[in-house]
């Protein structure tokens, strides 16, 4: 799936399949694009200290120039870059692996513990910790461990999130929604014959298409509708396909929802 990897001011990084390319958050214009290859395939995980951190190298935010990683980065198998701090999970023998914290300016490793093998758990820097799925999270100064309580409570929309609001004759419509719960913008979906795996086509967004620049499909990717809400102001970014079967990034401001 199309993945959008960091966002900040000036531009916003997109991976796509074997390929990660930074684009210019004001118009579109490709600022660099890459193609990385991991044998167990590319995990774009985040932005720290000006460099994009994947487990097939560490890329300039600036300029596109590859850079060498450390160990605990090209062998991991999920990865995630923040504030001073790369986080990796590496595989080892049978159902076991390893949760390695790296310091991003000098690759200095700050600990490592060994864990259960995460399989596709989510991986996620907080404030001080980092998680892997909804209730296993370490500190990001020592590595301690700690287990915390699961809400079973209907989950609060949160930033960003796609809720289905109508499912009616195989019609689905999402509507993005700010952190405090309040949608922002309407996108209606309708099933398209013959597609299964991104088998919806858009009918309706609501808002103002600031720009939208295609995106080229890298060798392994697996092409699905995503969205997220921007980060800086109100914006937020869709990744789909159009008719023709191309990939775009669209750049949209809300409208009412």
């Amino acid at each position: 799936m199309p993945k959008l990897v960091h966002e900040d001011e000036n531009c916003v990084v997109v991976q796509a399949g074997a390929g990660v390319c930074a684009l210019e958050r004001a118009d579109g214009r490709v600022r660099w694009s890459v193609v990385l290859e991991a044998s167990q395939g590319l995990v774009a995980g985040g932005v720290s200290r000006g460099l994009v951190w994947t487990n097939a190298g560490a890329v300039d935010l600036g300029t596109g120039e590859v850079r060498g990683a450390p160990e605990a980065a090209s062998r991991a198998d999920n990865l995630v870059a923040g504030e001073g701090v790369v986080v990796t999970v590496v595989p080892r023998y049978g159902d076991r692996s390893e949760l390695v914290c790296l310091e991003s300016r000098n690759c200095s490793e700050r600990w490592r513990t060994e864990i259960d093998d995460p399989g596709t758990a989510s991986l996620r820097l907080g404030d001080n910790e980092v998680s892997i799925g909804m209730s296993n999270y370490y500190d990001l100064d020592s590595g301690q461990y700690h287990l915390a309580l699961v809400d079973v409570s209907p989950p609060r929309p949160r930033e960003g999130v796609f809720l289905v609001v109508d499912t009616e004759a195989g019609r689905w419509v999402r509507v993005v929604v700010d952190d405090d719960g309040t949608g922002v913008a309407v996108r209606a979906f309708a099933p398209q014959e013959g597609m299964y795996d991104a088998g919806y086509r858009e009918q309706y967004t609501s808002g103002e298409e600031l720009w939208s620049v295609p995106l080229e499909a890298r060798p392994g990717s697996v092409v699905a509708i995503d969205s997220a809400l921007g980060k800086q102001g109100s914006s937020f970014w869709v990744v789909d396909l159009d008719d023709s079967g191309a990939l775009y990034l669209s750049h949209w401001q809300p409208g009412p929802a």
